[in-house]
């Protein structure tokens, strides 16, 4: 190799990796936890909302069967979410509206439905009855009662009473999302959407709600005191994708039971990649592969449980983690900025733009109880094995490439 090209290929590999060190610096507090808009998160649902016009929402679902729905609903309610920053302008507000509204009409459509079940007392099953009346019920709660429309309302209370009622009546409550299928995270959503109801229009739920409440700390996984993955067709213990999930969730139905999980969670999830912060999939002590649910996984390592982790992380005020998560996605995800959009991974997995907005505008309903004490999960030197290693892999580079010596 000559020695122009080896200095080109040392020069590149160097600015791209003072590139990645430097974003792990990046200011990120202003989204998480200020009563502040970041100048980014509309620039993020910028890309979202036009992906998700241009097919995105089909692509997702090419790749895992509730993708359509999941994109379109995570992509509505990170606008509600946005919806109710303070000293929101009228024109964003009206947008965040507009946008809510326009992502539930998305999933409440045959197209959505057709792959979830016809229960005869659960039509669609409780991932997408669950979803969709979460986005239903946070649309209506960013709202002033005035400007509340009066059919989306009927449809909300109307759905509410149908799950409502089926898990009066079914002897365990965990509800299926298909037929001979049922995962805890989806009960969650779920019951989310209930809670909703109680707080806008008291419908009578609270004893329902105490009651699902007990049935989950009854039926915890013994090994992790945490809410298991699945419970049919097959039991399956905690695990870092459902968890993160669950502790957002959950805040928005107890936020202290989700305090007593999340304090659980920072304990058997939170791990180091290289250095870089990261959630593992399977808790300390156990290993596992990665499937549809925790995509993949790498040395233990979850990508879906350390991007949804940010919305966890958000719901519980746990800025000590939030913050180098943030600050790690940013670097991993090399987000671009252009015509007033930023998206990650060149835009090609809009599904993880999706999850990322909504865990940075994350604010649940109810008002968190006080917070709790926790050891930082990270030294002030975190960045530092990441900063050695990149040094490393320059000098490395710059010792085995041939053309290194002078000639003579």
């Amino acid at each position: 190799m000559s020695h122009p090209i080896r200095k080109f290929i040392l020069l590149l590999v160097a600015i791209i990796l003072l590139v990645l060190n430097v974003r792990l610096y990046k200011d990120v507090d202003v989204p998480a936890f200020a009563d502040e808009l970041h100048s980014e998160t509309i620039q993020q649902l910028n890309f979202l909302g036009d992906a998700l016009r241009n097919g995105a929402a089909d692509d997702m679902q090419a790749l895992f069967p509730e993708g359509f729905v999941f994109t379109n609903a995570l992509y509505g309610l990170s606008w509600t979410q946005v919806a109710r920053y303070p000293q929101m302008d009228a024109a964003l507000q009206q947008r965040a509206t507009a946008e809510a509204f326009w992502a539930l009409e998305q999933i409440d459509t045959p197209k959505a439905r057709a792959i979830f079940p016809n229960f005869h007392d659960l039509p669609g099953g409780i991932f997408y009855l669950g979803w969709t009346n979460w986005l239903r019920g946070s649309l209506l709660a960013s709202q002033a009662p005035a400007e509340r429309d009066s059919l989306v309302i009927k449809r909300f209370r109307q759905d509410c009473r149908i799950m409502a009622e089926a898990y009066r009546k079914a002897n365990n409550l965990w509800l299926p999302s298909y037929q001979g299928w049922s995962w805890p995270a989806d009960n969650a959503v779920g019951m989310a959407a209930v809670r909703l109801n109680e707080m806008l229009f008291d419908a009578g739920n609270d004893t329902l709600i105490a009651n699902w409440i007990e049935f989950v700390r009854t039926n915890l996984d013994t090994s992790t005191d945490l809410v298991p993955h699945s419970t049919q067709p097959a039991w399956e213990g905690a695990r870092g994708s459902s968890t993160v999930l669950i502790c957002r969730i959950m805040a928005d139905i107890d936020p202290q039971f989700s305090k007593e999980l999340y304090v659980r969670f920072r304990k058997q999830f939170v791990t180091h990649f290289f250095g870089l912060p990261a959630i593992r999939e399977y808790p300390h002590g156990l290993t596992g592969s990665g499937d549809v649910d925790s995509g993949p996984v790498f040395f233990g390592v979850g990508a879906s449980a350390t991007v949804v982790a940010l919305a966890a992380a958000r719901a519980n005020n746990d800025i000590d983690l939030w913050r180098p998560l943030s600050q790690m996605t940013e670097m991993l995800g090399m987000p671009l900025s252009w015509n007033e959009q930023k998206y990650y991974s060149l835009g090609q997995l809009p599904i993880g733009d999706a999850f990322l907005v909504w865990g940075k505008t994350a604010r649940p309903f109810l008002d968190p109880v006080a917070d709790f004490y926790h050891e930082k999960p990270y030294g002030w030197w975190w960045r530092w094995p990441f900063h050695l290693l990149s040094g490393l892999l320059i000098l490395g580079m710059w010792r085995v490439i041939p053309g290194r010596r002078k000639n003579r």
